[in-house]
């Protein structure tokens, strides 16, 4: 007998099965196509322990007809598509693998009703056989309810992330469909404690705005500018952030061709360059943007998730959408004004509703500083500012240790003497890297914290609220408490005591997002070193947030401060993130730039 075997046909079907669901939200992502293809204008979708456990999608769509209902879930059986339409596919779903291979890693019970038929079926099967076929009353469209996935597939269970990141990937993939069929009612429900909770709605909108307001909040809603226009042969429409209101992540970036959510890297890309200068690097705009175009022009059958596509001329494609991008950011001089009498009233603290720059108000602290490391003695500091103060020309303030503070430069540097060496200070990446070890002088016990004068209000997106949620003990462990508000708010209440005073709104939102941006995207991968851990990514993000800000002015006093306190850490020649703290020049290389050398 030959090494080569034939593969029975169950063990090929699990195979197949594993290419189209590899989690939860490739159900939740399939179901909803059909019920869009359905025609519904209502979905809802449920689901418990970020869907490992149970998941259900229901919907208003037309529904199954009884003799097909079986049928549906056979491998490779379809509604939407003959041999003459494999490349002109109006519908969502078409390759007929989707029911079959959930069929085969869950148990499903499906209750459906056929707009044309009076009575109901109701299909009970466990990986993919057929447990009960029986008749019922229904109302009309389709639901269904998937419990136990891969209950037989145990390899593919483990890999399995943690109920958190589920719920993440499912949030994402409902936002995107939510915003791409403003007309369609979505609600989502998540199963906590016995009872469903809701977690996102959009009702149905004839304003494409609208629903991103229901989304993803007012606050993303009114830094938007509208983008319309073709590409091409191909009609845009959508919205981008304006260049002052990025992320750190691209996890707020949704791209829909011809209503299919897809992942092409290169409209994202384009999208991006068309931002040019106004964009620095690593930092990302929120796109939401829409491609129509002729089928034909688009092949879908590239992918098992139908995720992927490939245009049949992308170049020109994106040409014209990296042009029509650009030249709508230079004709935006101003924000887009968003209708508030149909929003709800947002919560904001009063005292800095008005600027996000506006400086908060701190309490006393909490409890009093018991750092170890020295704060610089109230007579050096009036020593070098009244040197300042009284002297015409510009003094170097002397310091312990043989340093002179010669001057700063750029706002961002400072120019220090010692010895025979001229030292150039990153004034920011020191102080960051001196509360960095504050902070983890402090790491067996509470940092002391300060609280605010009122709770600063942020409305955040429901994965960003997620991902502080997942760890609220941690940065509360740092002297950063948050609460959970209505709806999409997020309330801090204290900072850690290091932070310093000039801290803004701004500030203190660009440090959340920062966290939640690194959670999503590497929050449930294994620890391999202390610098991987979620302790330490809090430890440096408040260590860099913390920190005197790059491009403000710093006295003399400040900088001796920060100098004097980096000399005594352990690493003072880098920040928490690696850059380094100090350029160290000697007084021989000096004197070769200017041919000195041997005299």
């Amino acid at each position: 007998m030959g090494l080569i075997k034939e593969i029975p046909p169950n063990l090929v079907r699990k195979i197949a099965a594993g290419e189209v669901i590899t989690r939860p939200v490739d159900i939740i992502k399939e179901l909803i196509e059909n019920s869009i293809d359905a025609d519904s204008s209502k979905i809802n979708v449920v689901f418990e322990n970020g869907g490992i456990d149970r998941i259900i999608v229901e919907d208003n769509g037309s529904g199954i007809p009884k003799e097909d209902v079986e049928f549906a879930f056979k491998l490779h059986t379809s509604s939407k598509i003959d041999e003459n339409k494999l490349f002109s596919v109006p519908t969502l779903g078409f390759r007929g693998e989707a029911l079959s291979s959930i069929s085969i890693v869950s148990k499903i019970r499906c209750k459906t009703r056929y707009h044309k038929e009076e009575e109901g079926t109701e299909l009970i099967l466990e990986a993919g056989k057929v447990i009960k076929k029986s008749p019922i009353k229904f109302s009309q469209g389709t639901r269904m309810e998937i419990t136990g996935l891969f209950h037989n597939v145990p390899a593919r269970r483990k890999f399995l992330k943690s109920p958190q990141t589920e719920k993440r990937q499912i949030v994402t993939v409902f936002t995107h469909f939510a915003l791409m069929y403003p007309s369609i009612h979505f609600i989502l429900m998540e199963i906590k404690n016995g009872r469903q909770t809701k977690v996102l709605e959009s009702p149905s909108r004839s304003k494409f705005l609208s629903v991103v307001y229901d989304v993803l909040g007012a606050d993303i809603a009114s830094n938007l500018i509208h983008v319309e226009g073709n590409a091409g042969r191909w009609a845009v429409d959508g919205f981008v952030s304006i260049p002052s209101y990025i992320r750190k992540d691209r996890s707020q970036q949704f791209v829909s061709v011809n209503g299919r959510m897809v992942r092409h890297s290169d409209i994202n890309k384009t999208i991006e360059e068309a931002y040019g200068s106004r964009l620095l690097k690593g930092n990302h705009p929120i796109i939401i943007v829409k491609l129509e175009g002729e089928h034909e022009w688009v092949d879908y059958n590239v992918h098992p998730q139908k995720l992927e596509i490939r245009f049949s001329a992308s170049d020109p494609i994106l040409f014209e959408l990296k042009e029509l991008i650009s030249q709508t950011l230079d004709a935006s001089s101003e924000l887009p004004k968003l209708d508030r009498k149909k929003a709800p009233k947002v919560k904001e603290t009063p005292e800095i509703a008005s600027n996000e720059t506006t400086k908060i108000g701190v309490a006393k602290p909490v409890v009093e500083t018991t750092s170890s490391f020295t704060q610089m003695s109230l007579s050096d500091t009036m020593s070098l500012e009244k040197a300042s103060k009284n002297s015409k020309l510009p003094v170097a303030a002397e310091v312990k240790g043989g340093f002179r503070i010669l001057g700063h430069i750029m706002k961002k540097f400072a120019l220090i003497e010692k010895d025979d060496e001229l030292w150039v200070m990153d004034v920011h990446a020191s102080d960051e890297r001196v509360k960095f070890e504050q902070y983890e002088s402090m790491k067996n016990r509470l940092v002391m914290s300060q609280s605010l004068l009122s709770p600063v209000r942020f409305n955040l997106t429901e994965n960003d609220r997620s991902a502080l949620i997942e760890h609220l003990e941690p940065l509360k462990k740092f002297g950063l408490e948050i609460s959970l508000g209505e709806r999409s708010e997020v309330l801090v209440h204290s900072v850690p005591v290091y932070f310093d005073q000039d801290i803004t709104r701004d500030s203190l939102k660009s440090l959340l997002l920062d966290f939640s941006a690194y959670v999503q995207e590497f929050g449930d991968k294994r620890v391999n070193t202390p610098l991987d851990s979620i302790e330490y990514r809090v430890v440096a993000r408040l260590a860099c947030h913390g920190a005197v800000r790059s491009g403000y002015h710093v006295s003399d006093a400040k900088i001796a401060e920060i100098l004097k306190n980096l000399m005594k850490c352990k690493n003072p020649w880098t920040c928490a993130h690696g850059r380094p703290t100090i350029l160290r020049i000697d007084l021989g290389t000096i004197e070769s730039w200017f041919k000195r050398t041997g005299q």
